[in-house]
């Protein structure tokens, strides 16, 4: 990416920015909770009091080429959501808006691009409250006057929100580019935000990610694939609390049935697959570290082919090669037993892939919990059990649990 600004907000005194305007009694505060957490400690906190505009600027002083690209992203959390529809980060022109970003009551996200003989609009989607989302936008600058060939497009936490229709907007890059985030124009009485991470520049913005600390399998090299639903999306928090997971590190799929299993591959590509596509496409920097999936609470666990039930873990042990029942696992009885490492995964293909398989969210924190606290045990107490001779259990599952013992590793 060429970067043309990253504001961390770390500097005192919004010395990243060009100004801070706060109308009325509403403000823009530099404050330490309001930061990406595992970034930094300072963010931007934007608090409406009335209807009163608030919000930090940042012109860049060149007008942006024809038919060249202007990216922005930022980590968006929402405390209090606003009433109606509201503005909250603005692409300008010398402080006339070319494009920007409107959230709603509802929590919808979506982008409006200002043309030289009116706008378009995207479709919305859902982001969610008391939690961190990435937000990115581009606008496309036409290639000319009445060309009709320049656009715009938004992803909400590595999504396509969607692209908007072609439309003339050469004229309106005719000054300085520059951004406005928070409530450029109105806001609405209670409405608090917080900006962090923010980026612009001429490619899509990578969300940032701490570096794994091993080459071995571990939390910074997992990714947490989630539902996206109410229930779902606080368990992927849970998980994020509870672990040290990344934010950056969590795919949340939309289309999503909540169901245990798929109908057929097909249901599974368009509701999983088709999605992790996408993000991994998106998030290029944390993927590359990546060696583990994690199925979470309501994500479905198998699909059905040709009257056959697969689970949907084995199938991403094998993710980016064409689907076959009859894939071969290259990390079963390898000649040299040794650690698992990114390269021993890398040359055998595969990820490793486990699921949360549970009914409700309690069970799945229960669950999470308890592989936890099994961790921190360093002998297996005598009447831990890893195997069941209930019949009812027997007959319910497809494979039999074995109780495995070694000696020590070195």
């Amino acid at each position: 990416m060429s970067l043309q600004t990253y504001i961390d907000n770390e500097v005192p005194g919004f010395a990243e920015w060009d100004s801070i305007s706060e109308a009325g009694n509403s403000t823009v505060d530099q404050i330490a909770n309001a930061g990406f957490p595992e970034r930094g400690r300072y963010g931007l906190r934007v608090t409406v009091d009335g209807t009163s505009s608030a919000y930090a600027e940042k012109d860049y002083g060149e007008m942006l080429p024809a038919g060249g690209d202007f990216f922005f992203g930022f980590w968006l959390y929402i405390r209090v959501l606003p009433s109606g529809t509201k503005a909250i980060f603005e692409v300008d022109d010398a402080g006339t808006a070319i494009a920007y970003v409107n959230l709603t009551s509802g929590g919808l996200i979506s982008l409006t691009m200002v043309d030289d003989g009116g706008s378009a609009t995207t479709a919305t989607i859902s982001i969610f409250s008391g939690r961190w989302n990435y937000v990115v936008g581009r606008v496309t600058r036409a290639t000319g006057a009445a060309t009709n060939d320049g656009t715009a497009e938004l992803w909400a936490n590595n999504h396509s929100v969607g692209t908007l229709a072609t439309k003339d907007n050469f004229n309106t890059f005719e000054n300085n580019v520059g951004i406005q985030v928070g409530f450029p124009s109105t806001g609405t009485d209670g409405a608090v935000l917080d900006f962090d991470e923010i980026k612009t520049g001429t490619s899509y913005p990578q969300s940032w990610a701490p570096e794994p600390l091993t080459v071995y399998p571990e939390i910074r090299r997992t990714l947490l694939v989630a539902q996206i639903s109410t229930q779902a999306v606080s368990f992927a928090d849970y998980f994020i609390q509870q672990t040290g997971l990344p934010r950056s590190n969590v795919i949340l799929l939309p289309a999503a049935g909540v169901g245990e299993s798929l109908a057929s591959l097909a249901q599974w590509n368009t509701q999983v697959e088709d999605t992790i596509d996408e993000w991994v496409a998106l998030a290029t920097g944390v993927f590359a570290n990546a060696t583990t999936f994690m199925l979470g609470y309501l994500v479905p666990g198998y699909f059905t082919d040709s009257g056959t039930k697969y689970s949907a873990t084995s199938r991403l042990m094998h993710y980016g090669t064409a689907f076959s029942s009859m894939t071969a696992n290259a990390l079963a009885s390898p000649a040299t037993v040794a650690r698992l490492t990114v390269s021993a995964l890398n040359a055998a293909g595969q990820y490793l892939a486990m699921r949360i398989d549970a009914f409700t969210q309690a069970n799945a924190k229960t669950i999470l919990d308890d592989g936890l606290n099994a961790d921190l045990i360093a002998t297996l107490r005598e009447t831990d059990i890893l195997y069941s001779d209930d019949s009812a259990f027997i007959a319910d599952v497809d494979t039999q649990h074995l109780r495995l013992e070694t000696a020590d590793l070195t």
